[in-house]
């Protein structure tokens, strides 16, 4: 495993953790996405508006696996979807 997927697994068990302690009541709050303590059954206030940019190279933008994310962006049915996670897109 490479240091980016070993760090990438590394932030999801601690994000696990993290509610884990709140849904086990040994905390009393957390910082998390508001789409995961829905998940977990929680409540949630938001601490400050995020946006997301999705932002490639030009010389990369004729991948195919950029072009498969761009036209799933653009699909209606996936911004439903994103609609419904509490997402503007």
């Amino acid at each position: 495993m490479n240091e980016r997927d070993r760090n990438r697994q590394q932030n999801r068990v601690l994000e696990g953790r993290r509610r884990l302690v709140v849904v086990q009541e040994r905390a009393d709050w957390g910082v998390t996405l508001d789409t995961i303590a829905r998940g977990a059954g929680l409540g949630f206030i938001p601490v400050q508006h995020e946006q997301y940019d999705f932002v490639t190279p030009s010389a990369r933008a004729d991948r195919a696996g950029v072009k498969a994310f761009r036209a799933l962006l653009a699909e209606p049915s996936t911004r439903e979807a994103l609609v419904r996670l509490g997402m503007k897109p």
